[in-house]
């Protein structure tokens, strides 16, 4: 599908006049580029087709302002939709509401508790004043909705749609500059604003209703009260979407404001437990074809570079480079956040490794691991890494190199021990492989959208290339580099083109073959270690044809990981790889055996 002559548009949906500040914004928005859909009502939106028409009637027009029509992000030749959808705490939008009644019929002085105790603000247990943004997301205007509130959230979230909490105004700000960015529109000045205290917010509104009216809300407005909680969840599950501190206030703040309305309490208010926490890659525009993602929710997390910058350490520990895109910064020093929230300390050595305590300047042997953040060992502490574990099990006679860099597959592997290769040898080299790094290999495009959505929201990127790895017509590896500044391919379906998963095995094995014959040709051993995932019959018919050992320490599950939101090898999964690795270099020939202590 051609949509690089397409119109871009963004969505500004005002659900929430009395609160949000998209209102306010639109003043500062060019006046000829702006289209105001009034039309529509809570209970009758109005659907995609006619937000269209009028979009062609309009062909100016580069951001609607509309309240009431359905969210419905759009791609084809004629529009890249991309919508905003502000979303409400439930109870202070209530009480909004029931103070703008009060004060549009002069009876402000009247407390809220009064006013609701004697009927003049007529019912507030059904839909709209109850279970509003779910009953209007769905078009299920009454008190049970057909689609849990989490899975809805998700739905519109996979399809493009971008959150901002009213509550927390920076989100919302966030989210559009994001919109704006993507659809080429230069974004508005942020508006002087404070973030609400909503759990202060929501302690007034208990006064001022008493407890048995607040507690009535809660009840008539679970579904938005989950929504709320799984839009948080989303929020604050991709790092990329807001930064730390803006994440850890709005997590704090929304457990608090839990704990007032008791909706997360098995057997409270709502008598329903918290939601579970939603999978980060339903956040963005897109995500790769299946066929690009690796087969593993843990080998999931690893789909690309997206650990370079600030993912959780420093962005000066990665530096560009022409060839393989990104590399490690010789001398760096600095600190990753661990998924506990402890600062781990980092240091790069000066050859742009990660330092392995312990290691001896020279030795006679060296053993040398190429990889991504498994070998790397991200979000761990030095000493409880694959390669530091290593060096003290083999001892002075070796020098246990870590050469891992985040985001790298076998292509990036290859390059870097071609430049290694070239100033000293490595008695034993051993290259990682999660089922992740087949899509790296060839660069596939999931990745490159992925790449181009992280540099918009990380305000630019200095990485402006990937290697990908191409097979000639002699059956030989070729690498070519491949530009990812591409935001002209973001929010597109491209599974069509998801590449053929019998090619990635074959070019993942001429890499290893590659690789190998590199190694061999300096009198060394090479062997491939699995960390996770599995690979197919096919590659692994492909090694041993080769006569490349493979390594099977793949690990899966919670016991292996560092955590739910961080499906990094832990400590455990580290020590496994060591063992696996020290078993295979102690069974080698004897010109490596002698050296070991």
């Amino acid at each position: 599908m051609d949509v690089v002559g397409a119109r871009r548009i963004v969505v500004l949906h005002d659900l929430h006049v009395p609160h949000a500040p998209i209102r306010r914004l639109a003043r500062h928005l060019p006046t000829d580029q702006v289209l105001h859909l009034d039309a529509g009502s809570a209970r009758a939106p109005v659907p995609p087709m006619r937000l269209r028409a009028a979009l062609i009637a309009a062909p100016a027009a580069r951001i609607v302002l509309t309240r009431f029509a359905s969210p419905a992000p759009d791609r084809d030749d004629d529009f890249v939709i991309q919508c905003v959808l502000p979303i409400a705490h439930p109870i202070p939008r209530v009480v909004a509401d029931m103070q703008g009644r009060l004060r549009r019929s002069g009876q402000e002085a009247t407390s809220l508790a009064a006013a609701m105790a004697d009927g003049r603000l007529g019912t507030y247990g059904g839909y709209p004043r109850a279970n509003f943004q779910v009953g209007f997301l769905l078009g299920a205007h009454q008190d049970g909705v057909r689609e849990q509130p989490e899975a809805l959230a998700a739905r519109l979230a996979s399809a493009g749609v971008r959150f901002g909490l009213v509550d927390v105004p920076a989100t919302l700000t966030l989210a559009i500059h994001d919109a704006f960015a993507l659809a080429g529109i230069a974004p508005p000045p942020p508006a002087p604003e404070s973030d609400l205290d909503l759990p202060a917010r929501l302690e007034a509104a208990r006064d001022s209703l008493g407890r048995a009216i607040f507690d009535h809300l809660c009840r008539k407005n679970r579904e938005d009260l989950l929504m709320f909680d799984a839009v948080v969840e989303l929020l604050c599950a991709d790092r990329t979407v807001l930064p730390k501190s803006l994440r850890d206030a709005v997590t704090t703040s929304s457990d608090a404001a839990a704990r007032l309305t008791g909706h997360r309490r098995s057997g409270g208010a709502l008598g329903r437990t918290r939601p579970a926490t939603p999978s980060a890659q339903t956040v963005g525009a897109a995500r790769a074809p299946a066929s690009e993602r690796p087969a593993s929710d843990a080998a999931d997390f690893h789909r690309s570079a997206e650990d370079v910058g600030d993912a959780g350490a420093s962005a000066k520990m990665h530096v560009a480079d022409p060839v393989l895109g990104w590399r490690l910064a010789p001398g760096h020093v600095g600190n990753m956040t661990s998924g506990w929230g402890a600062d781990v300390a980092l240091r790069i050595d000066e050859d742009g490794c990660r330092t392995v305590p312990g290691q001896p300047g020279s030795a006679p042997a060296t053993l040398a691991l190429y990889g991504c953040s498994c070998v790397f060992g991200w979000w761990l502490p030095a000493e409880d890494t694959m390669a530091a574990l290593l060096q003290a099990r083999l001892g002075a006679g070796w020098r246990v190199e870590n050469h891992g860099v985040g985001g790298y597959g076998q292509t990036q592997a290859v390059l870097q021990l071609t430049r290694d290769l070239r100033f000293s040898r490595s008695s034993v080299v051993g290259f990682g492989w999660i089922d992740g790094h087949l899509a790296r290999n060839v660069t596939a495009i999931g990745l490159v959208q992925r790449q181009a959505e992280l540099a918009i929201r990380r305000r630019g990127s200095s990485i402006v290339s990937m290697p990908r790895a191409v097979l000639s017509e002699a059956n030989r590896i070729e690498i070519r580099q491949v530009g990812i500044n591409r935001p002209d391919l973001l929010g597109l379906d491209l599974t069509d083109f998801a590449p053929d998963p019998a090619l990635l095995d074959v070019v993942c094995a001429t890499l290893m073959r590659r690789a190998a014959a590199l190694v061999r040709a300096q009198g060394g051993d090479f062997f491939v270690l699995v960390q996770m995932g599995r690979p197919s019959a096919a590659l692994l018919r492909m090694l041993a044809a080769d006569g490349i050992p493979v390594l099977d320490a793949a690990v899966e599950g919670a016991a292996w990981m560092i955590g739910e939101a961080n499906p990094h090898p832990n400590a455990a999964a580290n020590k496994r790889y060591a063992d696996v690795v020290e078993a295979h270099v102690r069974t080698l020939g004897r010109h490596v055996a002698e050296t070991i202590s």
